[in-house]
């Protein structure tokens, strides 16, 4: 099972009305919120609150990254469109991975 700080606020107060009401992706943009988190961080989270240090987090992805992360499902920002749009995934390497 996952750990209660990787689960967004409606998942974790089983608001499944929001998630219903809230595009497909939401959910998991939350959960490459915290993927990201993690991986600039260097370790695993312990606690939800983690979430808002952005001294590990690139510049460049900071602002797509609060926007991952929004309170509010249906203005979370779509995973698919954060890796299509955001220059520090925009590469070369990305282009051949996503064609792998």
């Amino acid at each position: 099972f996952v750990g209660a700080h990787y689960l967004p606020g409606e998942v974790h107060k089983k608001e499944w009305h929001v998630i219903a009401g809230g595009p497909a992706w939401a959910v998991d943009a939350w959960g490459l919120g915290c993927f990201i988190q993690e991986v600039f961080r260097g370790s695993a989270m312990t606690e939800v609150s983690q979430l808002r240090e952005l001294g590990a987090i690139p510049q460049v992805l900071t602002q797509d990254y609060q926007r991952l992360l929004g309170s509010q499902p249906s203005k979370r920002l779509n995973p698919a469109h954060f890796l299509k749009k955001n220059p520090f995934y925009n590469t070369k390497l990305n282009d051949v991975v996503v064609f792998l």
